[in-house]
């Protein structure tokens, strides 16, 4: 699992993306975009992997 934060969405906070691979079926990988609202309460949005 890889974590990185950055204002993603470009609205001023900071946002935290985490990438979920697994070793036996790299298709089955994640991205989870966790959305900060500016007050320091996070949205959990789910993309599948492009990989």
């Amino acid at each position: 699992m890889d974590l990185t934060s950055a204002d993603f969405d470009g609205d001023g906070d900071v946002d935290l993306v985490a990438g979920v691979y697994n070793l036996y079926e790299y298709r089955k990988g994640r991205l989870y975009f966790f959305e900060n609202d500016g007050k320091g309460n996070f949205s959990l949005r789910r993309y599948p992997s492009t990989k």
